[in-house]
C-alpha cells in the first residue's frame, strides 16, 4: 500500500475513533448519534452543490449505503449503551476485516500478498482474544454481543458496498457528500420515534457544537476511506482502518477513565503488528 494511502487511512482512524468517544461519553448516545449524522449532511451540502453528481450507475449503491447506514448507526448507539467503548470499539471494528477480505477477494477478484494477509489475520486473531476475554469476564453478554455483531455485520456490507459504489460514480467526494445528505433524515425519523422531538431537540441544544465536530469527523474519516480504495486493495484499506482501535483504548483509559487488564493490551498488540504487517504488504 502506498504511504500517502496509508497515512490517510490513519489519519481517518483517529477521526473515526474520536467521533466514537464523542458518542460513548455523551448520556443520551442514540440522539447524539443521531445529531452526529444530521452535522454530517450539513457539512456535505457544499460538496452536494459544488461536485459534479455521481454517475447514474452509482445511485443504487448510494442508496443501499444509506440503508445500510440506518442500521449501523442505530445500532452504535445501543452497543456504547451497553458496553464499554474499550470492548465495543475494537470487536465492531476489528471483526470485519476477515469477512471483508474473503468477500473482497471472491466478489471484487482482489489478491493481497501473503505479508498482507498475515496482517489481516493478527487483526483478527487480536479481536478475537479480546471478545473471549470479554464474554469470560462479563464485560459482554449475549444481548450486547448481539448488537455488536449486527453493527460488524453494517460494516462489512457498507464497506464493499461503497467500494463498489465510489469507483463507479466518476468522483468519491459527490458520493460521499450524496450519501451522507440521504442518512440524515433516515436517522432523524429514529431519533423522532425513539426519543420523541422535545428530547431530541433537547439535546441538540447542549450538545450542538459536539455534534458537528463528531459530523466533520464522521464525514473527512470516510471520505478518506472511499478515496483510500480507489487507490489500494479494500481489504487492506479496511483492515489498515482498524488501527483505530488502537487509539480508542488509549482514549478509553485517558478520557473515559475505562480500566482494562494486560489481556485487552495484548489483544491491542496483535491489532498493531497487523497494521503494520498490511502496511508492509
Amino acid at each position: 500500500m502506498p504511504t500517502d494511502v496509508a497515512l490517510a487511512v490513519l489519519f481517518g482512524a483517529l477521526l473515526h475513533a474520536t467521533w466514537n468517544t464523542l458518542v460513548k461519553a455523551s448520556a443520551d448516545k442514540l440522539s447524539l448519534t443521531v445529531l452526529v449524522c444530521c452535522a454530517a449532511a450539513l457539512w456535505s451540502l457544499p460538496a452536494v452543490v459544488l461536485l459534479p453528481a455521481p454517475a447514474p450507475e452509482s445511485w443504487r449503491f448510494i442508496a443501499q449505503s444509506a440503508l445500510i447506514h440506518l442500521f449501523y448507526f442505530s445500532f452504535v448507539g445501543l452497543a456504547y449503551a451497553r458496553v464499554d467503548l474499550s470492548v465495543a470499539y475494537p470487536l465492531m471494528r476489528g471483526l470485519p476485516p476477515l469477512a471483508t477480505t474473503a468477500l473482497a477477494m471472491a466478489w471484487l477478484g482482489e489478491t493481497p500478498g501473503l505479508t498482507a494477509l498475515a496482517g489481516v489475520g493478527l487483526v483478527s486473531a487480536g479481536l478475537l482474544v479480546l471478545l473471549a476475554e470479554s464474554t469470560r469476564s462479563g464485560a459482554l453478554d449475549r444481548r450486547a454481543l448481539a448488537v455488536v455483531l449486527v453493527v460488524a455485520a453494517t460494516v462489512v456490507a457498507y464497506t464493499l458496498n461503497d467500494a463498489l459504489g465510489a469507483r463507479a460514480s466518476g468522483h468519491a467526494g459527490a458520493y460521499l457528500a450524496w450519501l451522507l445528505l440521504l442518512i440524515a433524515p433516515g436517522m432523524l425519523v429514529t431519533g423522532l420515534v425513539t426519543r420523541g422531538p422535545k428530547q431530541l431537540w433537547s439535546a441538540a441544544r447542549v450538545n450542538w457544537k459536539i455534534a458537528l465536530l463528531g459530523g466533520a469527523c464522521t464525514a473527512v474519516s470516510y471520505g478518506i476511506t472511499l478515496w483510500a480504495m480507489k487507490h489500494a486493495p479494500v481489504s487492506l484499506v479496511a483492515a489498515l482502518r482498524e488501527v483505530s482501535v488502537i487509539l480508542a483504548m488509549v482514549i478509553a483509559a485517558w478520557v473515559l477513565r475505562e480500566r482494562f487488564g494486560w489481556v485487552r493490551i495484548a489483544s491491542v498488540g496483535l491489532v498493531c503488528a497487523g497494521a503494520m504487517a498490511i502496511k508492509a504488504g
